[in-house]
Formats: C-alpha cells, structure tokens, sequence
C-alpha cells in the first residue's frame, strides 16, 4: 500500500518546486551534487535578473510610468533573492525540518480519524498550492507572451525582449533574438519559483502541524475517555464486592 507521503499531490508537487530550487535532502552524493549544482544555476538565474532590470531601471530612471512598470518586476526579484539568502543561511535547518517532517508527519500509518484529517489538509493545502501558483506562475507567463503578442503585430521588424538589454548586439535578429529569449525565459520561470516554493513549503508544514494536535486531541481524547471508563468498571467491580461482603455479615 503506498504511503501518504506518495499519494498527497500537495507534498508532490512542494518536493518538486524545492528540488528545482536545490532544497531538498538527498541519500546519494550523487543526488546531492546535482541538487548543489540546481542551487548554482539558481544563484546564477537571480543575479541575471536583478542585473536586467537593475539596470534597466537605471536607464528609464526620471520616466515614472517605465519606473512603475520596471518596480512591478524588481519587487518580485528582490523578495526571491531575500527568501533564497535566507533559506541558503539557514539550509541544514530547512532540510532537517523536511526529514522530520517526512518521517514523523508523511510516512506514518493513521488510524481512520487521522486519515479524515490528512485527507482535509490535502484539500486546503491544494487551494493554497493552486491559487499562488495560478497568481505567480500565471505572471511569468503574461511577462514571456507580452513580447511575443508585440512582435506579431510589428510583423518582425522590431523584435521585442521581456526585458530590455543594453548590450550592443543585434538582438531583434536571428540568432541573437532567440537566444535571450531563452535565457531571459528561464531566468523568469526560475525567479518565480523561487518566490513561490518557500511560502509553498512553510504553507504545508503550517497546515500539516494543525493536523497533528487535532490527531494529538484526538488521542488524548480516546485515551481520556478509555481511562475513565476503565476507571469506572474498576469501581463497579469493587462496589460488587463491597456489597458481596456486607451481604455475608
């Protein structure tokens, strides 16, 4: 029978989002090399982008509706590289926190209350998953097909970036156009899930740790009742033969 840890899509796709990251434990030195060469390419994704629209900012600097349209694309950027320094500060942390969670929360066997429970996390934390993933997934693609709506309607005469460069190259022509597309592409996805899978995760621990004291109240509620219970047979019993013996006097 598989584990809950296998069938929860919520935790399924959290994994996937850390592990594209770089945050995720690894058994292997395998596995462990490539999740520090993801987290390279993740350091390298951010610096690209707050490099392009740092310095596109500097250029349109004095235009405030350029400035308010740049700002829009800088927040974002900032918070990933904040959330990311802070994670990579506090990484073993992060992953000791995974391996319990795991081992304690997600591969144990639940009784048929705790299993109403789990199964009402994994509702709330799909909401939760699909809604920041809607929002924030839902902007990266509107920033790489707003260039490509333009450059239809220029019918190719001006080709057009998600971002600016000021790079003295031939951008608009091939090849150079496709290539900082592709680039400036990844670099975007990359930049949003950065600022996604974090809240993602904490928003999953957050949900799953109220699961664990409902099941704990639970319990102690079970063992209460049991307790009381057996307390009170214990008494019976004592008072029959209490009554036995005062029959026999």
């Amino acid at each position: 029978m598989s584990s809950y840890l296998d069938r929860n899509i919520s935790i399924k796709v959290v994994r996937f989002y850390m592990k594209v990251v770089g945050f995720w434990y690894a058994e292997t030195k395998r596995g462990k090399r490539i999740l520090v060469a993801t987290l390279i390419y993740t350091v390298a994704a951010l610096i690209f982008a707050i490099a392009v629209v740092g310095v596109d900012l500097y250029h349109i600097w004095g235009d405030l509706y350029e400035v308010t349209e740049v700002l829009a694309a800088v927040i974002p950027v900032i918070s990933s590289i904040i959330k990311l320094s802070i994670a990579i500060v506090r990484r073993n942390e992060l992953i000791d926190l995974i391996v319990f969670s795991e081992k304690n929360f997600w591969n144990v066997k639940y009784d048929s209350f705790g299993q109403r429970i789990l199964k009402q996390c994994e509702k709330r934390s799909i909401i939760v998953l699909g809604s920041m993933a809607f929002t924030v997934q839902g902007t990266v693609i509107s920033y790489l097909i707003k260039p490509l709506i333009e450059n239809y309607r220029l019918n190719g005469t001006d080709r057009v970036l998600p971002f600016r460069l000021y790079v003295d190259l031939p951008l608009s022509v091939t090849p150079y156009y496709e290539i900082t597309y592709l680039i400036e592409s990844l670099s975007t996805i990359h930049t949003g899930i950065v600022f996604l899978c974090f809240d993602n995760l904490l928003s999953i621990f957050n949900v799953h740790v109220v699961a664990q004291f409902k099941i704990l109240q639970h319990r102690l509620e079970t063992l209460c009742d049991e307790c009381v219970h057996h307390i009170m047979r214990t008494n019976l019993s004592y008072l029959s033969v209490l009554r036995q013996m005062s029959e026999e006097t």
